[in-house]
């Protein structure tokens, strides 16, 4: 069953058994107060359906309140709400009236205006004010969907603008390796590299989804580390293990790229001799594991996270509260460091 059809389901069973409870309280009101209903069962019969009409309007009545609103437009729309109203309390009489007939009350024997004067000025109360609550829970869980929807927004935000902050970030210290090769009278390799970042612009400047494949942010950290051969040369030796499973896998835009950065600025980049950068990427189980590994010179005292990683844990917080973690360790060989992140696995596709 699709999920849109499951969820109207789920929907339409809450209503039915919701609106099931007046009935059962009026039918044990009933019960208990007439005294020639020995049986249950037909106060039961008789009280319980009427309610299953507002099941069945509730949906309607709630799309009334969003077009009609009561608050806020004085008593404008109050005209609508009134004929509303008076159509559920007419329904609901009738079937009252009719069940109540049916069960063999003292209603069966009156004449058909008389019974419905009575049962009319009965429900008059209890319609008004089912009337009432259904249109008031309605503004509430409306306002409260509401401030749902605006939080949904602030975050979306708030993921826009750290992603922003990033490609600047990336753009910057990427010109200022050009500006160097220039200073350096490498200009072969200054063009090379102007060339290269052309081609990762173009990739990634545009895009504006907050999550992208797993190969696609690897196609950008490859661009990236082209980059950083020019400068580095035979000193960089990169290599990749990513398992063919986490292909497909969602990991956030420009997660890689930071901490691969703070892996050759910090770690490499400091070795005359450079070392090896090692890229794994693992699924366990629900997880998605990755590490940017690398053999430099590791820690020196307290990790001080920048803004790329800062940025990167800001990013990972928002867009998966709870679920996830970052940590900036030793590798335990005690040469190089490890910066491993975990985030709830799903692919392209999911929900």
């Amino acid at each position: 069953m699709p999920a849109g059809h499951a969820a109207g389901m789920r929907r339409a069973l809450v209503l039915l058994v919701g609106w099931s409870v007046p009935g059962v309280l009026s039918a044990l009101q009933l019960w208990l107060l007439t005294l020639d209903h020995p049986d249950p069962s037909a106060a039961y019969l008789s009280q319980i359906p009427p309610w299953w009409l507002w099941a069945l309007a509730t949906p309607a009545l709630a799309r009334l309140s969003d077009r009609r609103p009561l608050l806020g437009h004085g008593l404008r729309n109050l005209p609508w709400h009134i004929a509303a109203c008076v159509a559920m309390g007419v329904g609901h009489a009738l079937i009252v009236l009719v069940l109540w007939r049916l069960a063999g009350t003292p209603l069966r024997d009156l004449p058909f205006l008389v019974a419905w004067r009575i049962v009319s000025l009965k429900m008059i109360f209890i319609v008004a004010l089912a009337y009432a609550a259904v249109i008031a829970l309605h503004h509430v869980f409306g306002l409260r969907r509401a401030g749902a929807e605006l939080e949904i927004q602030l975050a979306r935000a708030q993921l826009d603008a750290l992603r922003l902050q990033i490609r600047p970030h990336f753009l910057f210290n990427t010109l200022n390796t050009i500006a160097m090769q220039v200073r350096t009278g490498a200009h072969a390799g200054a063009v090379e590299m102007l060339s290269t970042l052309g081609g990762l612009l173009r990739e990634t400047i545009d895009d504006s989804a907050p999550e992208v494949t797993l190969v696609r942010e690897l196609g950008v950290v490859r661009r990236w580390l082209d980059i950083e051969h020019v400068r580095f040369g035979d000193r960089l030796r990169v290599a990749w293990d990513i398992a063919p499973d986490c292909e497909r896998a969602r990991v956030p835009a420009f997660l890689l790229q930071p901490l691969v950065e703070n892996a050759l600025r910090h770690g490499l980049g400091a070795l005359p001799e450079g070392g090896e950068l090692r890229i794994r990427v693992r699924r366990i189980e629900d997880r998605l594991s990755i590490e940017v590994i690398d053999d430099g010179r590791g820690l020196a005292g307290t990790l001080r996270p920048g803004l790329g990683l800062t940025n990167v844990r800001d990013r990972l917080a928002r867009m998966y509260p709870g679920k996830y973690q970052l940590a900036i360790s030793p590798r335990v060989d005690g040469r190089g460091v490890c910066a491993a992140v975990t985030i709830p696995f799903a692919e392209v596709g999911d929900d």
